[in-house]
């Protein structure tokens, strides 16, 4: 009883430790993650940064939304940012 209690928490630890070295963070899920996406009309991707380099062609205005909202309006992952 007493081993598998010491596994399950070493498996918790090594999961947290490789979530934390890999930089994905566990609360993302509580907060908005905004990305940016261009509203020309031909846009499609949604980008981590303002000053990705599929960003640089877009023809009007890049805004800052949620990234639900990206991913409601259709938009996927910018093939640069997200690689």
């Amino acid at each position: 009883m007493m081993k598998n209690r010491i596994v399950a928490v070493l498996v918790l630890s090594l999961t947290f430790i490789a979530s934390a070295s890999t930089g994905v963070v566990l609360e993302q899920s509580a907060k908005s993650v905004e990305v940016y996406i261009c509203t020309g009309p031909m846009s499609k991707r949604y980008h981590r940064s303002a000053s990705c380099r599929g960003l640089k062609n877009c023809s009007e205005k890049v805004i800052k939304v949620d990234v639900k909202k990206a991913k409601d309006m259709g938009r996927t992952p910018c093939g640069y940012c997200y690689k």
